[in-house]
């Protein structure tokens, strides 16, 4: 028998009975080797009250996003600018908070989440702040572009991180959780937009922002790791991380090729829609008021669509199901542009919600489908490259647009045209990975008589949500 005091047989990772501390000899009876289950995180109610602050947190931060469209008309107006120039400030933050979000995981596992997400947290209010100081569009490029780019990127990855840390038998339910803060901010988001435009005009209302981000200080202060959080790999080196995410052996794989162009002309829909949208409603003769309505509706639906297809996703191909999403793109801009009516916009904005619910809510499963979970880090890697140049052009192409012809019609057509081409790139995909294939029972068995090696492969968007792999 082995003293007691040399055997906790309640301490986590002691898999073996019968094993001394320190490494010594272990006794094994009738030679057979027990073991115990793996230990999990606790999830009592000090973690589910973190989850409640990072949906906050999460609440909050969607306010910047949800604000451009708003901001983009009075920047316009104030500075008499060219709507292409005023377009690349979103295009800055968007395009710097994707590329800078691959250092951050470093920074995260050195410094851990509560301090990397309060200094992120801290340079968004900052750069929000000082662009309420601007003189001229370069002002806002460098603060709330740039500056405000950088606090996202470090932000972003802790609210994910700690959920992971914290939770393990309800992971999944502790995402969705999470997920529903943006929900919630987005859809108030272009309501208090409107109501701090109206009160404060667009400088006082970059300084009101900025104090509702730095209540996200605090917040991102309170993400405490677990007594024993999942440790890391110490084996690679910063350079060696980054070799290792962009392996581009995955190029090999025509669909996956296929599909970073389908996401990458989606991306540009997704994000010079919503930012477009109230500049062209008053453009069109409509109050600020309306345009607050249309943007709810986007983020609405977006909402639904995001929760309707955490259902569906698991029974159908989830390529068609993308196919589908980014045709309502082309159904959006047919109504806006045919219709010329506040119907017409009010069935665009339904549309467009349910293009944004599909295209941030399936291309990482979409990956896992292709090349399987264990390539998930590679190719999540290289389709963020395409949604950061996508990002940074879309805006300010649009206005563009605008600028030389004087016709929003000509640039919301352009939108159309690359949610049909990401339509039309998908449905290659489609059929380079199986265009008989429409439902996902099918889709698993045939993929496991071509793969027999290869397990967990096909997975669900349950099991994804335990890697922490989102688009936002």
């Amino acid at each position: 028998m082995l003293p007691s005091k040399e055997h906790d047989p309640q301490r986590c990772g002691d898999h073996e009975l019968g094993s001394f501390q320190k490494g010594r000899h272990v006794e094994e009876e009738d030679h057979v080797v027990k073991k115990k289950p793996r230990c999990e995180n606790r999830e009592d109610a000090g973690a589910w009250f973190l989850l409640a602050r990072v949906c906050l947190f999460n609440a909050i931060t969607s306010l910047n996003f949800s604000s451009f469209g708003f901001l983009y008309v009075e920047y316009t107006t104030y500075f008499d600018a060219p709507k292409a120039d005023v377009g690349w400030v979103p295009a800055i933050q968007s395009t710097v908070q994707s590329f800078a979000t691959i250092l951050v995981s470093p920074l995260v596992e050195r410094w851990g989440c509560a301090k990397v997400g309060a200094m992120g947290s801290f340079l968004l209010a900052l750069g929000t702040g000082l662009a309420s100081l601007a003189s001229n569009v370069s002002f806002l490029q460098i603060t709330q572009g740039f500056i405000g780019g950088v606090g996202l990127s470090m932000t972003l990855m802790p609210s994910v991180i700690i959920i992971q840390q914290h939770f393990t038998r309800s992971r999944a339910l502790a995402n969705g959780v999470g997920m529903l803060g943006w929900s919630f901010g987005y859809i108030a988001g272009p309501i208090i937009m409107q109501t701090l435009l109206e009160a404060f005009s667009w400088r006082g209302t970059l300084l009101m922002m900025s104090a509702i981000l730095l209540h996200r200080v605090p917040l991102a202060l309170s993400f405490w790791a677990p007594q024993n959080p999942p440790k890391a790999s110490k084996n690679l080196d910063c350079s060696g991380r980054l070799k290792a995410m962009f392996d581009f052996s995955v190029l090999r794989h025509p669909a996956f090729v296929i599909f970073w162009w389908s996401e990458f002309f989606a991306k540009i829909y997704i994000v010079a829609f919503p930012n477009h949208l109230p500049s062209y409603t008053i453009h069109n003769g409509y109050t600020i008021g309306d345009a607050t309505t249309f943007a709810s509706l986007i983020y609405i639906f977006n909402t639904v669509f995001r929760v309707l297809l955490t259902f569906v996703s698991d029974f159908f191909n989830r390529v068609l199901l993308y196919f589908v999403g980014t045709l309502f793109g082309v159904l959006a801009i047919s109504a806006m542009l045919l219709m010329k009516s506040y119907e017409g916009l009010i069935v665009a904005s339904v549309f467009s919600g349910a293009v944004i619910g599909v295209c941030n809510t399936l291309p990482v499963v979409i990956l896992v489908d292709f090349l399987g979970v264990e390539s998930l880090t590679k190719t999540f890697a290289l389709l963020n490259i395409g949604v950061g140049i996508s990002s940074l052009i879309a805006t300010p192409l649009c206005g563009f647009i605008f600028d030389m012809t004087m016709n929003y019609d000509l640039s919301f057509l352009a939108i159309g045209c690359a949610a049909l081409l990401g339509a039309a790139t998908c449905g290659v995909a489609w059929v380079l990975h199986g265009p008989s294939i429409f439902l996902r029972k099918n889709l698993t068995e045939d993929h496991n008589k071509s793969c027999p090696n290869e397990q967990h492969s096909v997975t669900s968007l349950a099991d994804i949500a335990h890697s922490g792999k989102i688009l936002s």
